[in-house]
């Protein structure tokens, strides 16, 4: 405030005040600066609280009766706020919403994250600003990811604000993967049970709770529970795909509750119309119509369904594995041994650990199914088969056939008979194990 205007302005007052006195007692007043100095003193006083330049104090609700009419007109709002304070704190987090999702501006991933950044550095007893502050560095919004600082973040505005279900969900949610922490079950647990506990009516916190209970995280394996936790997160929220997803996989298995493949089906489906993007719900839509899981059986659906998962998720071996059984068998597509042949060595290439994958990429070298006939690799394939998985009768017969005829190794009648032996065991009706056993007694 300029002095000399304050002290000019309270003259003006004063005279006023004196020519206000004439007209209504009709006598002549004349200025006494000695007597009424306090006065025009109070009058300077008074103009100099009246002119100072108060910031503008922003207000959300404004803001969003703008934002209904108008993006840029909210915009705007926030932009003129922040000239007369940019030291709001609120102002400059839905600053760094605009920012974020382009209202009334264009989409600014950095400015965003500058602004969150800075209503956390003005007001670090709100927990809001450190919530959204860890959601940039979660996502790596206008910086880079950060998963120590996103744990920092959750941590402390879960700490803040012990109240509010998302920061103890989020919380749960480092713990539970690790991020920016050492993965920790059991304090994953509290979380996701403290914000159930917070906010019964958001399906994504029943959903976290049910996969601690299904997979005994931080908490003993509880079928029911888990179970109970699904059928709740559907109900609350019926556009979700995984909700169902898991709902069904436990009518499917009979996790806390009979099974029931018709509802199961029904999950399934329901997943895959809900979300056609990921590759596990074609799969197991895939899965029940091959095996007539609540549905008459489809050739042609399974085969659409495993070709889907294999296009969506080119890295997950299984569905590469479904693809080439249907190749390999004519089911829903004509018969094709090199598409095949192709679909098992992808699988086996994706998963070295697998030991049905090394079968029938030896089993097409055996017959030459999509390739040309490899004794060597038969052998080779087949005996790598059986050491990742001892109980799947298919290698050792194959590998029985191999150390009895030759093929790949030398013939060795002693080693012939043990893998026979053992795949007659683990399946006693399978055909030609008993013609084989008789010839290493010849």
């Amino acid at each position: 405030m300029n002095y000399a205007y304050g002290l000019n302005y309270g003259l003006i007052k004063y005279e006023t005040s004196l020519k206000k006195q004439r007209q209504l007692y009709s006598i002549d007043v004349e200025p006494n600066f000695n007597t009424d100095i306090a006065k025009i003193t109070e009058c300077c006083t008074l103009n100099s609280i009246k002119n100072q330049k108060r910031p503008k104090i922003f207000n959300s609700s404004t803001f969003n009766k703008y934002e209904k009419q108008d993006g840029q007109k909210a915009f705007d709002y926030c932009q003129r706020c922040f000239t007369k304070n940019p030291n709001d704190a609120k102002l400059m987090t839905f600053l760094g919403h605009c920012y974020n999702e382009g209202i009334g501006t264009t989409v600014n991933k950095k400015k965003a994250f500058e602004s969150y950044k800075q209503a956390n550095e003005l007001d670090k007893t709100d927990a809001i600003y450190w919530y959204n502050l860890g959601y940039c560095y979660l996502n790596g919004i206008g910086t880079e990811k950060n998963g120590k600082k996103v744990f920092e973040c959750y941590k402390k505005a879960a700490e803040l604000d012990k109240t509010e279900a998302s920061y103890w969900s989020w919380l749960g949610y480092c713990y539970f993967n690790g991020i920016g922490t050492e993965k920790n079950g059991k304090k994953a647990f509290e979380c996701y049970k403290k914000a159930t506990e917070l906010d019964k009516a958001n399906g994504i916190y029943w959903y976290n709770l049910g996969s601690c209970y299904d997979k005994g995280i931080g908490t003993e394996k509880n079928g029911k529970k888990a179970f109970e936790c699904y059928k709740k997160a559907t109900e609350l929220d019926k556009a979700n795909g995984i909700y169902w997803y898991n709902l069904g996989s436990c009518y499917d298995k009979g996790i806390g509750t009979e099974k029931n493949g018709k509802k199961a089906f029904e999950c399934y489906k329901k997943a895959t119309e809900l979300d056609k993007t990921d590759a596990s719900y074609w799969n197991k839509l895939g899965s029940c119509y091959d095996k007539g899981i609540g549905t008459e059986k489809n050739g042609k659906k399974v085969f659409e369904c495993y070709k889907k998962a294999a296009e969506l998720d080119k890295t997950e071996a299984s569905y590469w594995s479904w693809l080439g059984y249907c190749y390999f068998n004519g089911i829903g597509t004509e018969k094709n041994g090199k598409k095949a042949f192709v679909c098992y060595k992808k699988a086996t290439e994706l998963d070295k650990a697998n030991g049905i994958y090394w079968y029938n990429l030896g089993y097409c070298y055996d017959k030459g199914i999509g390739t040309e006939v490899n004794e060597k690799r038969v052998f080779e394939y087949c005996k790598k088969a059986n050491d990742l998985d001892k109980t799947n009768s298919g290698s050792l017969y194959l590998l029985g056939y191999c150390y009895l005829n030759g093929i790949g190794t030398e013939v060795d009648k002693e080693k012939a008979k043990e893998m026979l032996q053992k795949a007659l065991e683990l399946a006693p009706d399978f055909e030609g194990v008993k013609e084989l056993l008789a010839e290493c007694e010849e």
